[in-house]
């Protein structure tokens, strides 16, 4: 123990003598009050003219250390003038950041209030009129956020009812996801095969009703499998995977749909109606995600998954509801 208590005392001192010079030889910080001009302008008064031969790597690669004393010295002079530089050029730095600052304030975007009024009386929403197919918008974007109330009744469905395991539920939540992974196939389809005439409103309606037909499918299940009429195996399983796919699929649609609505209106205008819209959008869905993450946990114990289920499929209704609202 005194042999290894010495070689460690022996080679804190080896440290403490190799870290001591160099953190005060590297130590160029900038005095307090001193701007980023007077930092500058120290670090380069240690490579200037004024001081030839002397850097902060070389002196040391060729003679070793510097002694303490040499590089304290040169560290106030570097300082002092640092300090003065900054004193010279202090008014200019001011004005340039001012005019900097006023430009900056005259190209900025002008706040908008979330909910405002036109001069007619309207509704306006971050700006923009509130129109049938704007509301329309916003209500989809809502559902989006509001289906998130069934997340957690599908879990502990699967878990207290099917009782899937963790490795079966991982297998199974891949396969709800595929909906989501083929997003691009639903845009080719809807813009090569309109349906009924229309690109969006048809196959908007179409995705909101497949939604609801899914949960409410998904409910019935649950109260079946609940009663003991059916059983809860593999068939059991295997149904209520195609039901959460479906209305995984239907939502996908939707939010593809609803995204091409957003950008079709939001070309050819300038920055802050685009600005204005995806605003209405993004706020529509955290209201949405924000409701459904306080309700869902009460809701399940309260009442339960079957419960959660029936409500859930009131919500692509809506979707299917703002489908007639669309002006194409």
């Amino acid at each position: 123990p005194r042999t290894m208590r010495g070689a460690t005392v022996a080679l804190a001192g080896v440290l403490a003598a190799v870290a001591l010079p160099l953190g005060s030889a590297f130590h160029l910080t900038a005095p307090p009050g001193v701007g980023n001009v007077a930092l500058r302008a120290s670090r380069s008064a240690f490579t200037s003219p004024r001081t030839p031969g002397f850097s902060l790597v070389a002196p040391r690669l060729r003679g070793g250390v510097l002694p303490v004393e040499q590089h304290a010295g040169r560290s106030v002079a570097a300082r002092r003038q640092g300090r003065s530089l900054a004193m010279q050029a202090g008014p200019e730095v001011e004005e340039k950041e001012a005019v900097a600052t006023d430009d900056a304030g005259e190209n900025a975007a002008p706040q908008v209030a979330p909910i405002s009024f036109n001069e007619e009386g309207g509704l306006r929403l971050f700006g923009i009129d509130a129109t049938a197919e704007v509301m329309a918008i916003s209500l989809v974007y809502f559902v989006q956020g509001i289906l998130g109330i069934s997340r957690l009744a599908v879990s502990f469905y699967y878990k207290d009812t099917l009782h899937i395991g963790p490795g079966e539920l991982a297998m199974i939540q891949s396969i709800q996801i595929l909906p989501w992974v083929v997003k691009p196939l639903y845009g080719f389809l809807s813009d090569g095969f309109p349906l009924f005439g229309y690109k969006r409103r048809s196959y908007l309606i179409l995705s909101g009703i497949v939604g609801s037909a899914s949960w409410a499918a998904l409910s019935a299940l649950a109260a079946c499998t609940e009663a003991g009429q059916c059983p809860a195996d593999s068939t059991g399983t295997a149904m209520a995977v195609a039901a959460v796919t479906l209305s995984s699929l239907g939502l996908a649609f939707s939010d593809v749909l609803v995204d091409a609505m957003v950008v079709a209106r939001s070309r050819g205008k300038d920055q802050s109606k685009a600005g204005s819209l995806q605003a209405l959008c993004w706020s529509s869905s955290s209201i949405g995600g924000i409701l459904s993450a306080y309700a869902s946990g009460t809701l399940v114990q309260e009442f339960g998954s079957r419960f959660v289920f029936g409500l859930t499929a009131l919500f692509p209704l809506v979707t299917a509801g703002g489908g007639f609202l669309i002006a194409e």
